[in-house]
């Protein structure tokens, strides 16, 4: 297979790039310049987290320092046969979009915040044996471009302000209150001395029960919605081919294993809960297959 990504000749260095558009001054570059230095990096995302420009700007900077597209995907009307050439998972991986190409020619452009990772490019051309070209785009573009095209989702656009920084496409976390701290005078424990278990350590094996046995039963559930799924797109090839199909079962698998990783949680729990005596294993047994009856 030839060169998965076009040949790129970049116009100069992307500091000048930057300093000629004004984006940012040289004291400024001279500290991302100390910082890439210090810490390693490519440049343009040291002078993003150290907050001088935001990710929008630099997308505009690498366009013009490669010389390669500037994309919008999440505000573009993309050809949806174009987008569904590669799949969800492999989008959500390498974090991209096709947003247009020649299929005929095996060439796809596609949207990405890296344009300048090379490995990547050759790993997603492997995976979609289509040459791929770069179009430089923000991560919360593409996000959300993947969000609609895929999921049937529409985002609104994010506020300016959570761009910056290393926040790129996502809002700042909400600050968490720090929790007050209680002292506490751990009470000896001998051969001699009794355990007593305070009274809502003990309804923990019954919510510990009840919890595994849902969640294993909305495995199943989810096991056999999977089945039924698959077994359509069998019959109906054309349906396998849509994107939001493909979206369909990525979720399913995902969710799947979120409710057995749960499942996993609630049964160690539970066999630490016998291991410790706090209730027997019989007993455990007894109640789930009690709430098990109609």
């Amino acid at each position: 297979m030839p060169d998965e990504s076009r040949n790129r000749r970049p116009r100069g260095r992307l500091e000048d790039v930057l300093l000629t558009r004004g984006s940012v001054t040289p004291e400024q570059l001279q500290q991302a310049l100390a910082e890439q230095k210090k810490w390693g990096g490519e440049l343009g995302r040291v002078v993003a987290d150290l907050g001088f420009i935001t990710e929008d700007v630099l997308m505009d900077a690498m366009a013009e320092h490669l010389g390669i597209t500037r994309s919008h995907p999440a505000d573009e009307e993309l050809n949806r046969e174009i987008v569904s050439l590669i799949g969800v998972q492999a989008c959500e991986r390498f974090g991209v979009i096709a947003i247009g190409g020649d299929p005929k020619k095996k060439v796809l452009r596609v949207a990405t915040s890296d344009p300048t990772n090379e490995g990547e490019l050759k790993a997603l051309a492997a995976t979609t044996k289509f040459r791929v070209e770069p179009a430089a785009a923000t991560s919360d573009s593409i996000h959300r471009a993947i969000r609609k095209y895929y999921y049937g989702e529409v985002a609104a656009a994010p506020k300016e302000s959570s761009l910056t920084g290393s926040h790129f496409g996502r809002a700042p976390p909400s600050p968490t209150p720090a929790a007050t701290p209680r002292a506490t005078t751990p009470s000896p424990v001998t051969a001699t001395s009794p355990v007593n278990t305070p009274p809502p350590v003990a309804s923990a094996p019954r919510a510990a029960a009840a919890s595994s046995e849902v969640f294993l039963h909305l495995s199943e559930r989810l096991l056999e919605l999977e089945k039924v799924v698959r077994s359509q797109a069998s019959r109906a090839p054309q349906i396998a081919k849509d994107p939001q199909f493909a979206a369909l079962l990525a979720r399913l698998e995902k969710l799947e294993q979120l409710v057995l990783n749960e499942a996993n949680v609630i049964k160690t729990l539970s066999e630490l809960i016998v291991e410790r005596g706090i209730i027997s294993r019989d007993e455990l047994l007894a109640r789930v297959r009690a709430k098990r009856a109609p």
